[in-house]
């Protein structure tokens, strides 16, 4: 099969029961061959009233991140979970790994590359529009969130949580010209101490919003130093 210059090939398909009253159950098994993708399903549902209910366990290997915002995400998936389909309104979970992940936004100062990531995955779509949530991701001795919000099959932005982590890494990651006149007077001018992200939201042509929490912060001004700078 043929969709938009990828060639699928269906390795299994099967549906038992399937009438307009009562349950049915259905497998499936879809790979791509050019993204080393494959995606099976099984489980059960019922069709009633014109309308399919369905849930079942998903085994997905190989995706492709860079399918949902190539400009932006890259990365080879593998998740697996239950998935439900209730009132026009899917969603999935489970463990998800990701290999060579890369994040490219304009408020970082550098693409950011983690080799192997790991954490939770919870998929909900509706009407076209869905959020893709990563949690429980450890990065800098600490543990993120990472919600992606998706309209069909374009990017619409996301938002970063994490817990405390040192306030170095995050001057050096981000992007500050847009923050400051002078990033790199900034940058020397705070050291020690660290922040918890409670709010980075993104958005492609917007700037770029950050709310953070920090703790034993020194400021340097001059000749002059603030120690101990706490707050939100």
């Amino acid at each position: 099969v043929t969709y938009k210059g990828r060639a699928y090939a269906v390795t299994e398909g099967m549906v038992q029961n399937l009438s307009s009253r009562g349950e049915f159950s259905f497998s499936g098994q879809i790979s791509e061959e050019t993204l080393k993708t494959r995606l099976a399903v099984r489980g059960k549902g019922s069709y009633r009233k014109k309308r399919i209910e369905a849930e079942g366990r998903y085994d997905l290997e190989g995706f492709a991140l860079a399918t949902l915002a190539a400009k932006y995400l890259s990365g080879a998936a593998i998740a697996n979970g239950s998935f439900t389909y209730r009132d026009e309104r899917f969603s999935a979970q489970g463990p998800l790994q990701v290999e060579d992940f890369r994040l490219t936004a304009g408020f970082l100062a550098a693409p950011l590359s983690i080799n192997r990531l790991e954490g939770t995955l919870e998929v909900l779509m509706e009407g076209g529009r869905g959020t893709v949530t990563v949690s429980g991701v450890s990065f800098l001795e600490t543990a993120f969130t990472v919600h992606n919000h998706i309209e069909g099959r374009r990017f619409e932005g996301l938002e970063i949580l994490s817990g405390f982590f040192a306030t170095g890494e995050l001057l050096r990651r981000l992007r500050l010209d847009g923050v400051a006149k002078r990033p790199e007077t900034l940058k020397g001018s705070v050291t020690g101490g660290e922040v918890s992200i409670k709010r980075l939201a993104y958005a492609p042509a917007k700037p770029f919003v950050l709310e953070m929490d920090i703790r034993d912060v020194a400021f340097a001004y001059g000749k002059s130093m603030v120690e101990a700078v706490g707050g939100r």
